[in-house]
């Protein structure tokens, strides 16, 4: 486990460092991990509002809707990070380890060597991992400060009817969510603070502020622990690939498993109309997820994180290394 990027534990054969390229000159200040993901959700925000000012953007029912959404995320936090990936080349570190350029950090990003089977196995991972994820964040419910026009608009934004519909949500929640939130949060959060703070306590905190700018209670304990295991998978394999995937997999099981394609009770079945029943009377009906669904793919899951850990990619120089 990665302390600081010292010598402290060159001898011990025991322990092995987490993350596969090495962090020695890319380092972020602490307050980073609080100013960075909400300086994304805001950007997020004004990017859609100008879009909106500007005629470009129509309401939330029209399908473009989450075309426009994508695009202002894709935006908003690929600036975000890029100016994470400037602001460590401005902060002192604490190595004796020169900084290194932009270009070579990305790089380094997805250095690591990667086969189809490893990309493959997180996707499956990824997709096995959703139910359980539904599972806790279904539990939460009663406590959540959700209301049933904000479950109802989840459900809306991973539902489509029409082709260009269909092509927008997989766009918005497959390809661009995975790439700029893995981007800023295992990318340059993840790595940028491991030597400040070691390795566990950054895959903590990484963790419960991915899950906190997902909004309410439900949201947040879902995409706290789909952190956590995507963190501790880009510690062992330092390549953001596998988790862009895995992140991928896990967005994709609500767009292919449409409820009038498969309906699964507790998991994608439509809620009430809005204003015609109580939150809580909504959730009371509401069956839990089946067991027969949520235990194999937990231990599909479970099976597939462990394979992940225990086989990571071989180590690379340091990416200031000649």
């Amino acid at each position: 486990m990665i302390e600081k990027p010292t010598l402290a534990h060159a001898g011990d054969k025991h322990e092995q460092p987490d993350l596969k390229v090495s962090s020695a000159g890319f380092e972020l200040p602490w307050w980073s991990i609080i100013m960075l993901p909400w300086a994304a959700i805001l950007g997020t925000q004004m990017v859609g509002l100008t879009l909106r000012l500007l005629e470009f953007a129509p309401g939330a029912n029209h399908p473009a809707y989450k075309l426009v959404l994508a695009m202002s995320q894709l935006v908003a936090w690929s600036v975000v990070a890029a100016f994470g990936l400037w602001l460590s080349q401005r902060e002192p570190a604490k190595s004796v380890e020169p900084t290194v350029s932009l270009q070579r950090m990305l790089r380094g990003l997805f250095a690591q060597p990667t086969n189809v089977a490893v990309v493959g196995v997180a996707v499956l991972t990824g997709f096995a991992l959703q139910f359980p994820l539904s599972r806790l964040s279904h539990l939460m419910l009663p406590w959540s400060s959700a209301s049933l026009e904000d479950l109802q608009f989840r459900q809306q934004l991973v539902t489509y009817r029409t082709p260009a519909e269909a092509v927008a949500t997989w766009f918005a929640f497959v390809v661009v969510a995975p790439l700029v939130e893995e981007l800023l949060f295992r990318g340059v959060l993840l790595r940028g603070l491991q030597s400040r703070l070691g390795s566990t306590v950054t895959l903590v905190l990484t963790s419960v502020a991915f899950g906190v700018v997902h909004g309410a209670l439900d949201a947040v304990v879902y995409a706290t622990l789909a952190g956590l295991t995507f963190g501790r998978v880009m510690q062992k394999q330092g390549n953001l690939g596998v988790t862009m995937a895995m992140h991928a997999g896990v967005n994709a099981v609500p767009l292919v498993l449409q409820a009038r394609w498969w309906l699964i009770p507790g998991f994608n079945e439509p809620l009430g109309p809005s204003g015609a029943q109580d939150i809580a009377e909504v959730l009371d009906s509401l069956e839990p997820l089946a067991p027969v669904v949520w235990v194999p793919a937990t231990a599909l899951a479970v099976a597939g994180i462990m394979f992940l850990v225990r086989n990571p990619t071989r180590p690379t120089r340091p990416l200031n290394s000649q």
